[in-house]
């Protein structure tokens, strides 16, 4: 997938901007850290957000933040997110009904509270693809 090419058909800058501003001087974790989110650190500076790290399942095994060179940022398991104290977790994966899901029946459940989380862009690829199959 041309992900620059997707950022541009939802503007995915100006959604950036408007998630900076609504979450400046908040905790963030971003979850999901995968081609998508690494492909969005590429294209857009992330730095105004206070991102005290990034979690995703690859790194179940980590139980305390460690910092991963390939993705600049602290790493840390999904079962751990709380010990980072965030504000609001933004997913930064493409498909974002399967992390909500996920966070829903396994993760919420395992872990025994809930966090706020919210998707890092307002449009996700799913209502893309939803309005695209729409408007046939």
């Amino acid at each position: 997938m041309d992900y620059k090419e997707y950022f541009l058909s939802i503007n995915a800058k100006k959604q950036i901007e408007k998630a900076i501003k609504k979450y400046q001087n908040k905790r963030v974790v971003f979850y999901g850290a995968g081609e998508f989110f690494l492909a969005l650190k590429d294209e857009f500076d992330l730095s105004d957000f206070n991102i005290v790290g990034i979690a995703d399942k690859s790194f179940i095994n980590i139980d305390s933040p460690v910092y991963d060179e390939k993705l600049q940022y602290n790493v840390i398991s999904p079962l751990y997110i709380q010990a980072l104290n965030p504000d609001i977790v933004l997913s930064t994966a493409l498909k974002y009904c399967v992390i909500e899901e996920y966070f829903n029946k396994v993760l919420f459940k395992k872990i025994g509270y809930r966090f706020k989380y919210a998707t890092l862009l307002d449009e996700t690829f799913e209502q893309k693809l939803i309005k695209e199959w729409d408007s046939f």
